[in-house]
């Protein structure tokens, strides 16, 4: 009788979607940035870990230096880094928890302060706190290594981010480094 429990238990468990690693990375990523359980993710991607390609190319060989990458790993996400990383975040990329903004909801970037004004007025009537932008990770040879860029925007003159340096420990994704923050 345990057997055949022990075969439906087995059963159901190869039923459940797995969760992939990148879907709790983000999730990490979001809770080490400080998400409330109302966050939201804005649908574009951030295309750069830091500014540009040459910039996410130094942040990524200064983390050499501080051993927490070999030389292959540098290598291997220097390969990632030259890959187109824009596009838009799907829900299932992202977990079932991710809260998406519907494109075109999130104000857009550089203008002038009376549109940003305007557009986070707007936004707020719809959305009651800020939201994240993520940028695609990076990951070591391995796997047990990831660069992300997690940034909140929450009006005008309001918000904070950076790059962070994330390790799998137990089957779990830890932060163990800021590599840059920002605040404004």
């Amino acid at each position: 009788m345990k057997y055949h429990f022990a075969f439906i238990a087995l059963f159901l468990l190869a039923l459940m979607p797995p969760v992939s690693n990148n879907t709790s990375l983000y999730n990490a990523a979001v809770q080490n940035a400080g998400a409330t359980d109302k966050s939201y993710i804005s649908p574009r991607m951030v295309p750069y870990l830091h500014d540009d390609f040459e910039g996410d190319s130094l942040l990524i060989d200064g983390l050499k230096n501080e051993n927490y990458l070999t030389a292959a790993d540098i290598a291997h996400m220097h390969q990632q880094l030259k890959k187109n990383r824009s596009g838009m975040w799907q829900k299932d990329s992202l977990g079932a928890e991710a809260k998406i903004l519907p494109p075109g909801q999130a104000p857009a970037a550089g203008l002038s302060p009376k549109k940003a004004t305007k557009a986070w007025t707007n936004y707020f009537k719809k959305y009651p706190v800020g939201f994240y932008e993520l940028s695609q990770p990076v990951f070591s040879k391995d796997g047990n290594v990831a660069v992300i860029c997690v940034n909140f925007q929450c009006g005008v003159y309001c918000g904070n981010g950076g790059a962070y340096v994330f390790r799998l420990i137990n089957g779990q994704w830890a932060a163990v480094k800021n590599c840059y923050s920002w605040k404004k």
